[in-house]
């Protein structure tokens, strides 16, 4: 969750028959984009009953429309004049452990990762890392111009135009460091990405296309950004294939 409860989108109040409307306009949107290419098959399709296809590695994407539904759909591009150190001038120690966001979300995305002694505790020195975007496994490598870094799902120059314009500088820094919106990935895919969004790019593994899209929904959802009606469409369209 975001530091920031404000930034939330909850509706407890709301009664289950408007979620029915929404989740059915939703199946409705996605039925209509993409049925007349791959015909009317069931069986390969995200009902509302929220179950994803058989065989699919995602057991339900119920949530995650709801969660698209909910978006305010912005009519333009966004706001220009996005630079990366109006989110702060760094990686933060948030959490008050001595090491930052990087060395945090490096030492949870890495299989047996190894550190550096006393010297310097938070520098990962080793380890397999099998990456999301590219579907590669690769060991860490120190060498400048690594080719694992730290990638924001919903990138900061994506969420300056989608919202992020607007909030305080702390809570910018607060997002640019939020593990829920973080991935450690593929340099060069990573790279390829830039501040793309999801109509634009999604990761060339395509067994992860599905993640990345509710990881994306469910980031704009907990942040209150907005989206494009090319973005919308992307997004569900990734939903429909998981």
């Amino acid at each position: 969750m975001s530091s920031f409860s404000n930034f939330e989108t909850s509706t407890p109040g709301r009664r289950a028959s408007i979620g029915d409307v929404v989740l059915v306009g939703c199946a409705a949107l996605v039925w209509w984009a993409l049925w007349p290419s791959a015909g009317p098959n069931l069986a390969n399709f995200p009902t509302p009953g929220l179950h994803c296809p058989a065989g699919s590695a995602s057991a339900n994407v119920g949530g995650s429309l709801r969660q698209l539904c909910a978006l305010t759909v912005r009519k333009d591009a966004g706001p220009g004049g996005y630079q990366r150190d109006m989110f702060g001038a760094g990686w933060m120690d948030r959490d008050g452990n001595g090491c930052d966001t990087r060395a945090d979300i490096l030492a949870r995305d890495f299989q047996s990762p190894r550190f550096a002694n006393s010297a310097k505790p938070c520098r990962l020195t080793g380890g397999i890392f099998h990456d999301p975007y590219t579907g590669k496994t690769m060991q860490f490598e120190t060498a400048p111009g690594r080719k694992i870094q730290i990638d924001h799902v919903v990138a900061l120059g994506n969420a300056w135009k989608s919202g992020a314009w607007a909030w305080t500088k702390a809570q910018r820094e607060a997002y640019a460091n939020d593990p829920s919106v973080l991935l450690a990935a593929d340099g060069p895919a990573n790279q390829q990405k830039s501040d793309a969004s999801a109509d634009a790019w999604l990761p060339p593994n395509r067994n992860f296309r599905c993640a990345y899209a509710r990881q994306q929904i469910d980031i704009k959802y907990r942040w209150n950004l907005t989206i494009t009606t090319a973005e919308k469409t992307a997004l569900l369209s990734a939903l429909a294939k998981c």
